[in-house]
C-alpha cells in the first residue's frame, strides 16, 4: 500500500550516501616498507637487495623513467615498473623472512619523511645518469 503523499519523506533524507571507497587489494606503501625491513635482515642475498633497492629508489624517486604528463605511458610506467620491480624483490627473499618483515612494517611503519639522505643519494644517482646521458648523446 502506498503512501499518501503527506507522510512521504523529504527529499534531503532520500538521497542515499555514495558507499565509501573500496579499500586496494594491495597496499604498495607496505609492501615498500615490508621490502625495506626485509633488508635489514642478514640472510638475503645480492639479488634480493638488489631488486629491493630498485624497487625503493623507484618509488621514493620523484624523477619517473617516462614523464607523467605523457598522457597514456606516463601512467603506464607507475602502474607497471613499480610492481615488477616489487615482484622480482619478493621472488628473490625468503618467505619467512618475508613474513617477519611484514608484520614489523605493520606495526612499526616507517618515518621517511626525515630521511633527507636517502633522498640526496636517489637525486645524487638521477643526476649522474641524466649528465652520462647528456655527455653521451649531445656533447661532441
Amino acid at each position: 500500500m502506498k503512501k499518501p503523499a503527506s507522510e512521504k519523506q523529504p527529499i534531503e533524507n532520500q538521497v542515499s550516501e555514495k558507499p565509501a571507497a573500496k579499500k586496494p587489494k594491495h597496499d604498495i606503501r607496505l609492501d615498500i616498507q615490508t621490502l625495506y625491513y626485509a633488508t635489514q635482515n642478514k640472510q638475503i642475498g645480492f639479488w634480493a637487495k638488489f631488486w629491493t633497492g630498485l624497487a625503493i629508489a623507484y618509488a621514493l624517486s620523484p624523477i619517473d623513467l617516462i614523464p607523467d604528463f605523457i598522457p597514456v605511458l606516463g601512467m603506464l610506467d607507475d602502474a607497471l615498473i613499480l610492481p615488477v620491480f616489487i615482484y622480482l624483490a619478493f621472488k628473490s627473499i625468503p618467505p619467512e623472512i618475508i613474513e617477519e618483515s611484514r608484520k614489523k612494517a605493520q606495526t612499526e611503519p616507517l618515518n621517511l619523511a626525515k630521511n633527507w639522505k636517502g633522498a640526496l643519494l636517489v637525486l645524487s644517482i638521477w643526476g649522474l645518469l641524466l649528465f652520462a646521458i647528456i655527455k653521451a648523446f649531445f656533447v661532441k
